[in-house]
C-alpha cells in the first residue's frame, strides 16, 4: 500500500460521504449510492460542512466557483444538490442520472479503480492477471472512465481524486498491461484522454508529481 496525497478539498468530501463511499460498491446499490450522496450533500450545507462546500463550488453550474460564504449564505434546494451529484458522476441532469445508473457498479471495476487510487499495486496486478479484460472495462458513471483516466485525478468523483504516490509505477503497469492511452471518455463537455486529465489537474501537482504526465502521453 502506497501513502497518498489527498488535497484539503478532497478529505472534506471522503467526510461528508464516509459512510456511503465505504459501502461501494458491494452494500450499496448504484440509486441508493447517488440519493444517499444528495442526503449527505443536503446535510452538510445545512451544517456548514466544508465537504459541502466543495461540492457545490466544483459542479453545481451557476455556482462554479463561489466562495464558502457565498454558497453557505443561500439555500441548497434538493433539485440542485440532485444536478450536483449528477454532474459529479459525469451526468448533465439528474433524470439522466436516475435512468442510467442501475447498471452503474462493475465489482470488479470498481475494486480495480479503488487498489489503483490507493496506491495497493499488488491488489491492481493480481486483478489484471485474474481479469484480463478489466483494463478495457469503463466506469458505469457518466464519464465512462476507464483504469487510467482515474490516474488523472480530474473530473472523477470527488471522493477518489487522490494521488498515490507509487503513480508511476501504477500508470506503469496498465500500459504494460494494454492500457489504451489513447483512449478518450466524455469529461468537461469533450471527449478526452488520461494525459488531458493529468495535465490540468492540481492534484498531481501539488503532490510533485506533475513530471510523469509523459508516461500517459498517448503515442503518436
Amino acid at each position: 500500500m502506497s501513502d497518498l496525497y489527498m488535497a484539503g478539498d478532497v478529505e472534506a468530501v471522503r467526510d461528508l460521504l464516509e459512510d456511503v463511499i465505504a459501502r461501494v460498491p458491494n452494500e450499496v446499490t448504484p440509486i441508493d449510492y447517488l440519493k444517499t450522496s444528495v442526503e449527505r450533500l443536503l446535510e452538510g450545507h445545512a451544517s456548514n460542512h466544508p465537504g459541502a462546500v466543495v461540492q457545490i463550488s466544483n459542479w453545481l453550474p451557476g455556482k462554479a466557483g463561489f466562495d464558502r460564504d457565498r454558497i453557505l449564505a443561500e439555500p441548497l434546494a434538493r433539485e440542485e444538490a440532485q444536478l450536483t451529484v449528477a454532474r459529479e458522476h459525469g451526468w448533465g441532469s439528474w433524470e439522466e442520472a436516475v435512468r442510467r445508473v442501475a447498471t452503474a457498479f462493475d465489482p470488479v471495476f470498481e475494486s480495480a479503480v479503488d487498489a489503483m487510487v490507493s496506491g495497493n499495486l499488488d491488489q491492481l496486478e493480481s486483478m489484471l492477471s485474474e481479469v484480463s479484460d478489466v483494463i478495457e472495462r469503463r466506469s458505469g458513471f457518466g464519464h465512462q472512465a476507464t483504469l487510467l483516466h482515474y490516474c488523472g485525478s480530474n473530473g472523477i468523483e470527488t471522493w477518489r481524486q487522490v494521488v498515490p504516490f507509487n503513480l508511476p509505477e501504477m500508470v506503469g503497469v496498465l500500459v504494460g498491461n494494454g492500457a489504451d492511452r489513447s483512449c478518450k471518455a466524455p469529461f468537461y463537455g469533450s471527449e478526452v484522454t488520461a494525459h488531458d486529465l493529468f495535465v490540468t489537474s492540481a492534484h498531481p501537482r501539488d503532490a510533485g508529481l506533475s513530471d510523469i504526465a509523459v508516461l500517459l502521453k498517448p503515442v503518436e
